[in-house]
């Protein structure tokens, strides 16, 4: 069996999870139905749900935000030896874990944007790491949870977290706090200093639950998936805290980083409890890298079982999701 391990620590591994994500999303076009998310969330511009209404087209933005996703994390890792290991089975489990609940993989909505968005976000602030000019990069991220909660203000639950992550990564100062505070403002000025956007095209988010497009096996099978989903993250945390201890100063605070994205998307999904579905891809993406870090610290040598568990459990909630189990 010594091929599974060879295929989950290769760049087969990312192939294989852009396919997972296709056929997720072209099974659940063809045999599902999909539930499209309704309500405005936004501030001024529309959500990413009103963007495109075509079915296809918002299949295939989703897998092409989704697979971008993957290419960040797999530059992550190899940028900054997050996992310092060479593997890439965060792909799969992020793509398994994404595809678990088909209908939302298979639709545009402010969930797989905002997965993209905090990913890049988090890329740029590891980046910055004992480095206290980089205020640009600072700037950078701020400016884009700032600028992209026009659309759903769901960005802005991850400001707190990159906030702290600025003293994660030891370049807390008066330089680095005045570029977050500017980068928040800017996208802000920018449209009204230029009239893109006048006072009275700002309103407060019209809250819908995300429960009313659901019936009750859907509901079910989506609130299964993201507890599974949460599971994972918490029980490979747990996992996975006396050996990151062990790590170097500069490991840590990278490893830091997810942990704070990842608590602050659980707080999010639980004060947001109607809007979770808009931060279920994030914490995919954070379930993975702590899921990819056990993987790497205690089972490498057959963690490969524990990963045919999960992902039989993922693909069983797939099944679940797609309509073709009934309770």
């Amino acid at each position: 069996m010594k091929i599974i391990p060879e295929i989950l620590n290769s760049r087969s591994s990312i192939w294989l999870s852009l396919l997972i994500l296709a056929a997720g999303i072209f099974v659940e076009l063809n045999l599902g139905k999909v539930s499209y998310l309704t309500g405005d969330r936004s501030t001024a511009f529309p959500a990413a749900e009103d963007w495109v209404l075509n079915p296809l087209a918002q299949a295939a933005i989703s897998f092409g935000l989704y697979a971008s996703v993957i290419i960040v994390m797999a530059a992550i890792n190899k940028v900054y030896n997050l996992l310092r290991a060479s593997t890439h089975i965060y792909a799969l489990i992020f793509a398994l874990g994404v595809v678990s609940v088909p209908d939302l993989a298979a639709q545009l909505y402010t969930g797989p944007v905002l997965c993209l968005t905090v990913s890049l976000c988090i890329f740029i602030m590891l980046s910055c790491y004992a480095s206290p000019m980089s205020t640009r990069r600072v700037f950078l991220v701020f400016f884009l949870l700032s600028g992209l909660s026009t659309t759903q203000y769901a960005y802005l639950s991850y400001l707190p977290a990159f906030l702290i992550g600025i003293a994660q990564m030891r370049i807390l100062s008066w330089r680095t706090i005045l570029a977050a505070l500017t980068g928040l403002l800017t996208p802000w000025w920018i449209l009204l200093g230029f009239g893109i956007l006048k006072i009275d095209d700002f309103h407060l988010p019209h809250f819908e639950s995300i429960f009313r497009g659901f019936d009750l096996t859907q509901l079910v099978g989506l609130l299964i998936s993201a507890s599974v989903v949460l599971l994972v993250a918490i029980l490979s945390y747990a996992s996975n805290f006396l050996r990151t201890l062990a790590y170097n100063a500069q490991a840590r605070a990278k490893n830091g980083m997810i942990t704070v994205v990842t608590v602050f998307t659980v707080l999010a999904m639980v004060i947001d409890f109607t809007n979770f579905t808009s931060y279920l891809p994030t914490l995919c993406f954070c379930s993975a890298l702590q899921a990819s870090q056990l993987y790497v610290n205690h089972l490498q040598s057959k963690g490969w079982i524990g990963f045919l568990v999960l992902a039989g459990i993922y693909l069983g909630l797939f099944v679940w999701n797609l309509g073709l189990i009934t309770p």
